[in-house]
């Protein structure tokens, strides 16, 4: 029997059920927030047709957070490879996203993370304390995160 899956008014998608009359839909949010739904069964020769009453599905968004790591010799006047890893809640890179880098509350740069979630700054160390900072603004699906560290850099 064939079933229609409607997002407010909007056909999702169709499928048939089993034998025992079970029926499974899966679909991709794109976004959040509030979703209207309803199903509906047009039908046959030996069945009514039917449909649910409309029923609501809430998406809130993904939690994540910001994972990183110094690589080199931690000398002023020496450059190092700050890696980040940008996750959500379950462990997920997050590829494609934007991670802004700040140093002392100072905007360095921008990097786009790689399908696993990984973005990489080269930095050029400043001797005393130095303040990191790594921040992703959210989106649609994903919430904002800002992660930092503090390095107390001698002089040479």
């Amino acid at each position: 029997m064939n079933v229609l899956f409607f997002i407010g008014n909007i056909n999702i998608g169709n499928t048939t059920t089993n034998n025992e009359g079970i029926d499974t839909f899966t679909f991709t949010v794109n976004s959040t927030g509030i979703y209207s739904y309803f199903v509906s069964y047009m039908g046959n020769i030996n069945f009514d047709d039917s449909s649910s009453d409309n029923n609501s599905l809430i998406f809130n968004k993904i939690n994540n957070s910001i994972i990183y790591n110094i690589e080199g010799d931690v000398k002023s006047g020496n450059t190092v490879k700050l890696t980040s890893y940008l996750d959500d809640e379950y462990g997920n890179g997050i590829g494609r996203a934007y991670l802004s880098f700040y140093v002392n509350n100072e905007f360095i740069g921008m990097v786009k993370t790689n399908n696993y979630g990984m973005g990489i700054f080269n930095y050029k160390l400043l001797e005393g304390e130095n303040q990191f900072r790594f921040e992703y603004n959210g989106n649609e699906i994903y919430t904002s995160v800002s992660e930092g560290f503090n390095i107390n850099i001698p002089k040479k």
